[in-house]
């Protein structure tokens, strides 16, 4: 074999080598912390007044769910929304214009229930003390979103929208807290009321067969075939989550679950190991032949199927010889197929000028956090796929760009507005830290202090897993560098600023309609911001893509846009100043005058010409010119 053949190859037998000796067999937990990680967090929540605070929150928040199960085992349970019926156990469900149709089957066990419709409802889940225990029906009690009269009311299984989704997750997200907790504390309590949860829940997935759709109104078969855009348990491979908390609270409890295992597992003759393998296996499975290869379809898929591919043991464990090592790389290379593109694929979707992903603010800015934070546990793996990557930076610093002063994401397309996803940041920070790189663990420090003291972001409310991966503030202030003008081509979209500070700051932005990437049809629009707020913002997002309200939102009359006319299309910038030159960047580099900004744009028939002027510190006007 030539040297030039051999060199790569033995460069990834290395890789491989290190990867299996950083993980053995059976050493759990290993996704977000492992065992010699205790002491350091426990270390952390005492010197550390965010992470005491969270570590309190938590604790108040599961403590008498917890408390009850000792005395009552079944209520939590019960509460999981399952085929409880007796004889109606279903192994197979059956989807019919995208909805859920019938069921087939009997397992000895109840089996999980499957969310009765794909699209949304007006509804949301009573509390949990109010829910039907052992509910056979799948008829849910729900709350009106949109009526002022909260009275509960009996939502039938076929109406229920996401109301099964929401509730599951919910019960799941109990128990995963309550694993992390057995972790921190070793108290065996924390462990049984997870682990009873986590029983139920595998053993209700492991007897229930991925949905069919004969007709393919979901654009594919469904079960085992590829195609479409069901999941393993969902009718889209992005809202296939479930699978994220169970696999974390099964590698916090992988001990515990050896030692206790249920009792039918003997029936299956399988170890708690294998069985649990199982079942994330079908998730990793089923979720690589679904949906798409582009877009935020494909990162959200990852972020779903990460977890169940970390908690995997190696290769050599299964008979089929696919355990972690082998799914890994279908994230972390080059792999692509008509469904899935891994991280090079994912990376290249980047604008390599701009920093920024194709899709509205509120798509593009949820996509870098995914990135970062799938790379912050790759990289507790032995696998480190921020290196490298310097557009993964990029990007997390491009959104700032879509913030105001107050740090709330401006709003077109498909979103809501609201605060920005600091968790990039806090990636960023844990990285730099875990990489001894100063300079930038300051830089995104800056970031964060800038949002605690805007009042967007409250370190002392952080989740468990931030509890373990946030670092210390150190060496940073709060004042953040910002740019008088951005302009993305792409998006259509322009954004300038005349000051940053909450009280004396102007903002305008100015754009284009776009067709498609959750961009809409807004026709040549524009939003003023001051006092830190949207002063004549957008009408904001639909409910859902089904709701009788989307026409309205995605259209030029939900925007403060010239109609009739254009509505979506090319634009021309005749002028604009402070200039940004889109072929190097997406901020400008140099002004005209500290006091007056101003953009001209022009798209078919239409022209708009907005103007900001500074008058004194504290005073501004702008005008706008049709």
């Amino acid at each position: 074999m030539k040297l030039s053949k051999l060199v790569p190859l033995l460069i990834i037998l290395f890789l491989t080598k290190s990867f299996i000796h950083a993980q053995k067999i059976g050493d759990h937990p290993r996704v977000f912390a492992d065992k010699s990680d205790r002491q350091e967090i426990l270390s952390k929540i005492e010197s550390e007044v965010w992470a005491k605070a969270s570590w309190n929150k938590l604790q108040e928040e599961i403590t008498p769910y917890v408390t009850r199960h000792i005395k009552d085992p079944e209520w939590i349970v019960s509460r999981l929304a399952m085929y409880w019926k007796d004889g109606e156990h279903f192994t197979q469900c059956y989807i019919k214009k995208q909805n859920w149709d019938y069921g087939e089957g009997n397992a000895p066990l109840p089996t999980v229930r499957l969310p009765g419709m794909r699209t949304w409802n007006d509804y949301v889940n009573v509390p949990l003390e109010d829910r039907i225990s052992y509910n056979e029906s799948g008829d849910l009690l729900g709350v009106s979103r949109s009526s002022a009269d909260k009275t509960p009311v009996l939502i039938p299984y076929k109406e229920a929208g996401h109301m099964i989704r929401a509730n599951n997750m919910e019960i799941l997200k109990l128990a995963e807290k309550a694993a992390f907790a057995y972790y921190i504390t070793q108290e065996e309590k924390y462990a049984k009321f997870s682990s009873d949860i986590l029983w139920t829940w595998l053993l209700g997935t492991y007897y229930m067969q991925p949905p069919l759709d004969p007709q393919q109104s979901t654009k594919g078969p469904g079960g085992y075939e590829a195609g479409g855009i069901m999941g393993y348990y969902d009718y889209e491979v992005i809202h296939d989550d479930r699978q994220i908390p169970a696999a974390a609270a099964y590698d916090f409890l992988y001990n515990y679950l050896n030692a206790n295992p249920h009792p039918h597992l003997k029936t299956l003759n399988k170890t708690a190991t294998e069985f649990a393998g199982n079942v994330f296996k079908r998730f990793i499975e089923i979720d690589l032949i679904r949906g798409g290869k582009v877009g935020n379809w494909n990162v959200n898929r990852y972020k779903n199927i990460l977890n169940s591919m970390l908690v995997l043991e190696s290769n050599d464990f299964y008979e089929d010889g696919k355990g972690r090592e082998y799914y890994i790389p279908f994230y972390t290379e080059e792999k692509a197929s008509d469904h899935f593109a891994g991280l090079p694929v994912i990376m290249e979707f980047y604008n390599k000028t701009t920093g920024l992903w194709p899709e509205s603010p509120g798509y593009a800015s949820g996509m870098i956090p995914l990135v970062l934070e799938m790379g912050v546990k790759l990289y507790k793996s032995g696998v480190n796929t921020l290196a490298g990557n310097p557009i993964i930076t990029k990007a997390a610093l491009a959104n700032l760009g879509w913030l105001d002063a107050r740090g709330n994401l401006v709003v077109f397309g498909d979103m809501r507005g609201g605060p920005a996803n600091i968790s990039s940041f806090e990636s960023l920070l844990t990285y730099a830290t875990w990489e001894g790189d100063t300079e930038t663990a300051e830089k995104m420090a800056t970031v964060i202090r800038k949002n605690i003291a805007s009042g967007q972001y409250d370190r002392n409310a952080s989740d468990w897993q931030s509890i373990i991966f946030n670092q210390p503030l150190l060496g940073s202030g709060s004042d953040l560098p910002f740019h008088k003008a951005a302009y993305s081509p792409f998006h259509k979209h322009i954004i300038m600023k005349n000051g940053n500070d909450e009280n004396n700051g102007l903002m305008f932005t100015l754009y284009g309609g776009k067709h498609k990437s959750h961009l809409t049809k807004n026709g040549l629009a524009m939003q003023f911001y001051g006092q830190g707020w949207a002063m004549a913002p957008d009408a904001s997002a639909y409910e859902s893509y089904w709701s009788k309200d989307a026409g309205y939102h995605r259209g030029i009359m939900g925007s403060n846009t010239i109609v009739p006319g254009y509505s979506s299309g090319d634009i021309v910038v005749n002028a604009m100043d402070p200039f940004v030159d889109t072929t190097s960047g997406l901020y400008n580099t140099s002004e005209t005058s500290e006091n007056v900004s101003f953009t001209d744009v022009s798209a078919d028939e239409k022209r708009r010409l907005v103007a900001m002027v500074r008058t004194s510190k504290t005073t501004e006007l702008l005008c706008r010119f049709f």
